[in-house]
């Protein structure tokens, strides 16, 4: 009997003991280089070393003991086991004081033994290049007592530079980097991470997560946006070209349209850049351009629609009349584009079809008076075009003139058509000077269909040919008419196949 009472003596010492052995103050877990750092207050008595625990899994369903800290002022535990990685999951503990007595270690439990307090787990950063804008999602299971707010840390490591970002009581965050506000700046590398503030200023408690970074990749931006040509294609359109660096980017250029009597612009469409070839061009058929120029705006954007280079450059539209039989006029717009300079115009002439000559004017030369004295009264088309030769900018800043990259830009084509004038003699003398009326021998033009008659006064037919080269000879059948007045018709078709006819009358002479 003495022998029971004395066991259950000791059994009562012993857990009075235990029951004795205080339960340590975990402060914070913080996660350093990939390692969950713990730290708590040591106890002040009865305690010879802290043993950890670790709950498995993100809400901690199962317990893994990590290891016991000898001493009662132990204050801090890292875990170095691979698999508790607080980059790729939440990771729990609890810690559990201990008191050796004898040669046993005796484990308290309960009062002894801290509430689970874990790590944040901070999601991969969703990073959206076209919005610019970030999304942050994390999750904590086995908060500190007394929870107050998330606080968002950045570091920027190109920089070197690390600061609060934001203030949350959510376990989101989304930002959007804009002009004016923080830019998240091309390439460059940022990391986020969050700590969670409990308790009271004087007893604060943290946890925080993992380091979770991001490269800051945006599209390629264009360098190059350059009005290559804007130029009238056979009076059916307007042909739009731009010179951009795009073996460097897949983007767009976009056109937006303006006439001479229009005030603002009408946008066009998006020409797609492919990144094989550094021209792209576009067309428009709607343009009128033989009644007036279009300027056309262009913008360089990148795959996200974000624009950063802007050119212009306008068509030119020709106009021309009849100034007098021998001089026609030509006037035109000039051609103006932000990185072009013009440096000449030409003026590419044809005559009733044929290529005539290429008329060469200083740049600033909106207007010309073509002497035509050598085509008078000759019934001809005279076919215009204007060409402005340009050169870009930076290359006339430099001294550089290279031929290889004149650009040239076409205006519409007009004709003027010199009517036809024909000055007949009004009399001949068989045998005299004029021993023939011959009109044809007076029409330099070519010309086709040809044919003149001669009639008497009573009307009577007396001559008729279909070749240019005969003429009348003052007879009928052989025979001599008398001195008198006849009336001829004259008529021909032109080479733009306008039908001329022309009455008179002639006088014969004996």
């Amino acid at each position: 009997m003495k022998r029971w009472i004395g066991v259950l003596v000791f059994c009562i010492c012993q857990l009075t003991m235990l029951a004795q052995i205080p339960a340590p103050v975990m402060d914070s877990i913080v996660v350093v280089n990939g390692q969950s750092h713990i730290y708590w207050t040591p106890n002040t008595s009865n305690t010879d070393g802290y043993r950890i625990s670790h709950l498995e899994g993100p809400y901690g369903t199962a317990i893994t003991d990590l290891g016991i800290i000898t001493g009662i002022n132990s204050r801090e535990y890292v875990d170095t086991k691979a698999s508790n990685n607080p980059c790729s999951n939440n990771q729990n503990y609890c810690i559990v004081a201990y008191k050796l007595s004898g040669t046993d270690t005796s484990w308290s439990n309960g009062a002894n033994l801290t509430d689970a307090r874990g790590t944040i787990f901070l999601d991969k950063i969703s990073f959206e290049n076209c919005f610019r804008t970030i999304h942050l999602n994390w999750r904590y299971a086995y908060r500190f007592p007394g929870f107050n707010h998330y606080e968002v840390y950045l570091t920027n490591r190109s920089a070197k530079l690390d600061s609060l970002f934001a203030i949350t009581t959510d376990t989101t965050y989304d930002y959007t980097s804009l002009p004016g506000g923080f830019e998240f700046k091309r390439d460059s590398i940022y990391c986020f991470r969050i700590v969670a503030i409990s308790g009271s200023d004087a007893d604060k408690k943290v946890s925080t997560s993992c380091s979770q970074c991001f490269t800051a990749h945006y599209p390629p931006k264009p360098d190059v946006l350059d009005a290559y040509s804007v130029s009238v294609y056979q009076n059916k359109g307007v042909s739009i070209s731009c010179l951009i660096d795009s073996l460097k980017i897949n983007g767009y250029v976009g056109i937006s349209r303006e006439a001479e009597d229009e005030n603002g612009y009408t946008f066009m469409g998006y020409i797609p850049v492919k990144g094989d070839t550094s021209v792209v061009s576009g067309w428009d058929s709607t343009a009128w351009v033989n009644d007036k120029w279009y300027r056309y705006a262009m913008v360089a954007l990148d795959s996200c629609f974000i624009p950063y280079l802007y050119d212009m450059a306008n068509s030119i539209h020709l106009g021309g009349k009849v100034e007098d039989s021998r001089t026609n006029f030509l006037h035109w717009n000039a051609y103006q584009s932000l990185s072009d300079s013009v440096i000449a115009y030409l003026i590419l002439r044809k005559i009733s079809g044929y290529a005539d000559s290429v008329i060469q004017l200083p740049a600033d030369s909106l207007l010309y008076y073509d002497r035509i004295s050598l085509y008078e009264n000759l019934g001809l088309e005279f076919d215009y075009l204007v060409q402005a030769v340009v050169l870009p900018r930076s290359m006339l800043n430099d001294g550089i003139a290279d031929s290889l990259q004149y650009r040239y830009c076409n205006s519409n084509s007009i004709v003027i058509f010199q009517n036809l004038k024909l000055f007949l003699p009004n009399a001949f003398r068989p045998g005299g000077i004029n021993p023939k009326f011959s009109p044809g021998d007076f029409i330099k033009a070519e010309i086709s269909n040809f044919r003149l008659t001669i009639f008497n006064r009573w009307g009577q037919q007396l001559y008729t040919t279909t070749e240019q080269s005969e003429g009348w000879d003052g007879r009928m059948n052989g025979e001599d008419m008398p001195t008198g007045v006849y009336v001829y018709v004259l008529s021909f078709t032109t080479l733009r196949g306008n039908t001329v006819q022309q009455k008179g009358t002639v006088t014969l002479v004996r």
